[in-house]
């Protein structure tokens, strides 16, 4: 009998399918065994589709007719895994991006078991393309300006962020959540569709009363931003949009408002992305936000 408490892993494809099968693939090799995947392929291109049907027969695919967006796309997963009949203990978002050591998993769970405060765990993400680099190990906020700390980004490994720590956020690429805060706090909140979801779940979380976790000895590799390498405009508006969103959703941990604006006007020197930025703070400012989340 399998004595390890479940996890079901939701990875989103929306044509990537080469980064898909490679996550897939990595998956293969790691040591933990009571996991499911769920795919969901987010309206992509025909041709990604007949990429993925090489997938494994043990691989829940779900395919959607439209582009959901990352949190629609995960949320799709997440209904059908609340609704059957025996939900996951855990459930791990993770980016078609990534590949994974082969205990990344047995890590983050081995921590989030080792307390009943734990409400989320995040790896040690590293840069793909430069193996012993940070991206991220978890993101706080100066509360005088809402700036996100990333203390870790661009930095070698050598073993200074070897310790576990409880960051304000963890980042979606890859965030092990306890089914139980789920059932309490709701799905990712639509709104957003990307980008600024995982810290609002994370907050969110932290409302609820549990901790955001750091896991030192998981590692994981990500390609930055495959999703969006061929965007840029529609990054930087959704970045600016959802940041306002979420400090209007969490006035108790937002600065004033004068000083978002400040900052966004300041990053309008590049002019050509000046009315970029601007649609996304006149959407941010007028967006209607949900203050109840549908299980």
């Amino acid at each position: 009998m399998n004595t390890e408490p479940s996890v079901d892993i939701i990875v989103l494809n929306w044509n990537g399918a080469q980064d898909t099968l490679e996550c897939l693939a990595s998956l293969k090799n790691i040591s933990y065994t009571n996991y499911h995947i769920y795919l969901v392929d987010n309206d992509s291109r025909l041709e990604d589709r007949e990429a993925l049907r090489s997938i494994p027969a043990s691989v829940h695919y779900l395919q959607v007719e439209k582009n959901l967006g990352f949190v629609g796309g995960n949320n799709f997963a997440l209904r059908q895994i609340l609704a059957s009949s025996k939900p996951p203990t855990y459930v791990l978002l993770l980016n078609n991006d990534t590949s994974v050591h082969p205990d990344f998993l047995k890590a983050m769970v081995s921590l989030a078991e080792s307390k009943p405060t734990i409400g989320i765990v995040g790896p040690k993400v590293m840069d793909n393309a430069r193996r012993k680099t940070f991206q991220v190990i978890g993101l706080y906020m100066n509360p005088r300006n809402g700036r996100m700390t990333n203390p870790a980004e661009n930095t070698e490994d050598l073993g200074q962020f070897n310790t576990v720590q409880s960051p304000d956020w963890v980042t979606g690429a890859a965030l092990l959540i306890k089914t139980e805060v789920i059932k309490k706090i709701g799905l990712l909140d639509e709104v957003f569709f990307a980008y600024w979801e995982d810290t609002d779940w994370c907050q969110r979380t932290r409302e609820a009363g549990y901790t955001i976790s750091y896991c030192p000895q998981s590692v994981i590799w990500h390609k930055h931003s495959a999703s969006s390498k061929h965007q840029r405009k529609m990054p930087i508006y959704l970045s600016t949009r959802n940041k306002y969103i979420f400090f209007r959703k969490h006035p108790d941990i937002a600065p004033a408002m004068s000083r978002l604006l400040y900052d966004d006007i300041r990053a309008m020197s590049a002019i050509r992305l000046a009315p970029t930025i601007i649609r996304g703070i006149w959407s941010g400012l007028r967006t209607k936000i949900a203050t109840t989340y549908i299980t």
